[in-house]
């Protein structure tokens, strides 16, 4: 906020331009009360003089008054100048606060059209739903007058009725223009009182006025003569209908019950991930806790999981929402290397507690952390590993992760036969309950065993470490100046 007004007057901050300030006043009070002091004792030492009728060292004090006087005057002139550099500071000052208040009120607005635009985007996720919604109901319904369509078309197929389709090689051009449309479906064009049908009520009419047609040819069929062979090929006709209505109830059962068996899989599968969700989201804000608490914030951060759509769970993704101690709310993209990392560890481990996995395998899981947060990270792995008899491979340049291990297997670079090696190393044995000369004859044996050093008078240039043990496994790799291509990871089997 004072930058520009610190830059004007020549300091850092503010804070220097204060303890200055006050520097200087303590400075002009001293001055003063010297110049005080030195007055009286001249005064002092005049009088004695007088008194003593010296006129000779009279004179001479006195030419030292007027000197310290002349300064004294010199030294108020200053004062003066440092008191108007101080009224200009303060009218700076409040200018800069001034022009804070302005970019708070600023920051205000902001902050209000910010929630009133994601107000208005919840309202258009909202109507965006429900028009989804509208158009699954009309595709249903564009699909029932589908079947009755169809079923209309196998019925003039039946009764021997021609129906205009788009495709019959006896379509015509009607008003200069061509049907359009998909092959084999009815090209309205063709027929002769083709019309725009504009409410129900038209509609309704139309379709008296057709049966009313159908009944004058019904009566004038029944005047004609009767064709004798007609019941016989009706009787034809109604077998292979039936036929085909048996065969078309009979895949119309089949579908319905692969549907209901298609919706029980899917039911069941939706139960079980909101089974192992729910768990997860409810693990795992006490996981990331345990992996950020510290003294000074003992309570750790906050972690949540969301689903952006809990209705279609499987068509949408999971919000996860990390918020490191101490810091504000931001995206997950926003958060650094290592509080995403952490982020990353605490769902882990919130999902291998629904799901137990026999071992890990961490492989560089510190790399982003610094010395604080590989010391926690380092501990919870530690107490999971002791309280749910879970194993762990852990591989890591960091001596403050693999420390913490039972067994550490080392991978070094035989520089003589262009070959990799391993060292294997059991600390159990190196710990502090044992006597002192079984550590220290332990300690002399790990001095040349090549597992944090080469031996004396090898070849291997390089060593690093891969802790494994039944229970927790820290790792180390060398950062020597051998290319990285020769260095090689190991596998370890607990």
């Amino acid at each position: 906020v004072f930058a520009d007004f610190s830059r004007s007057i020549g300091v850092k901050n503010i804070a220097e331009y204060e303890e200055k300030r006050l520097a200087a006043a303590e400075y002009r009070a001293k001055r003063k009360i010297e110049l005080a002091e030195a007055e009286s004792r001249a005064l002092g030492a005049l009088d004695y003089e007088q008194s003593r009728d010296s006129r000779a060292l009279a004179k001479k004090l006195k030419k030292k008054i007027g000197a310290l006087q002349k300064k004294l005057q010199e030294k108020e002139g200053e004062l003066k100048g440092f008191d108007e550099n101080i009224k200009t500071m303060k009218k700076d000052l409040k200018s800069d606060e001034n022009e804070l208040k302005l970019q708070k009120a600023n920051m205000a607005d902001r902050d209000t059209n910010i929630a009133s635009v994601k107000k208005k985007n919840l309202e258009l996720k909202k109507s965006i739903s429900k028009l989804e919604r509208e158009v699954m109901v009309l595709g249903e319904e564009t699909t029932k007058l589908r079947g009755v369509r169809d079923d209309v078309q196998n019925q003039a197929k039946m009764e021997q009725v021609h129906l205009p389709l788009i495709g019959d090689r006896r379509k015509r051009k009607r008003g200069g223009r061509e049907a359009k449309g998909a092959p084999g479906e009815l090209d309205f064009d063709m027929l002769k009182n083709n019309r725009d049908v504009l409410d129900k009520q038209e509609y309704e009419q139309i379709k008296q006025s057709y049966l009313d047609k159908i009944s004058d040819l019904q009566s004038t069929l029944q005047k004609l003569n009767p064709n004798m062979k007609a019941f016989d090929q009706f009787d034809d006709v109604m077998k292979r209908l039936s036929n085909m209505k048996s065969d078309f109830d009979r895949k119309r059962d089949g579908q319905e019950l692969k549907q209901k068996f298609f919706d029980e899989i899917l039911q069941k599968r939706t139960e079980m991930f909101r089974g192992v969700f729910d768990h997860v989201k409810k693990n795992i804000d006490s996981v990331y806790k345990a992996l950020t608490k510290s003294r000074k914030h003992p309570q750790g951060g906050n972690a949540h999981l969301n689903l952006e759509d809990p209705e279609k769970p499987f068509l949408s993704g999971i919000k996860y929402t990390a918020m490191p101690p101490g810091k504000r709310w931001r995206e997950m993209d926003q958060l650094s290397g290592g509080e995403k990392t952490v982020a990353a560890l605490a769902l882990l481990f919130a999902i291998h507690s629904c799901h137990p996995a026999p071992f890990f395998v961490l492989d560089e899981v510190d790399a982003a952390l610094d010395g604080a947060n590989v010391a926690k990270v380092s501990e919870y792995v530690r107490s999971r590993t002791k309280d749910d008899s879970l194993q762990c491979i852990v591989i890591s340049l960091k001596d403050t992760f693999y420390h913490k291990a039972d067994a550490l297997v080392g991978i070094y670079k035989d520089q003589a036969k262009e070959t990799s090696g391993s060292l294997t190393l059991d600390l159990l044995e190196y710990d502090s309950k044992h006597s002192e000369k079984k550590g220290k004859e332990k300690q002399a044996t790990l001095s040349y065993s090549g597992v944090f050093g080469s031996k004396p008078g090898g070849d291997h240039k390089e060593s690093g470490s891969v802790a494994a043990s039944p229970k927790s496994v820290g790792s180390h790799r060398s950062r020597k100046s051998t290319p990285a291509r020769s260095r090689k990871r190991t596998r370890v089997e607990a």
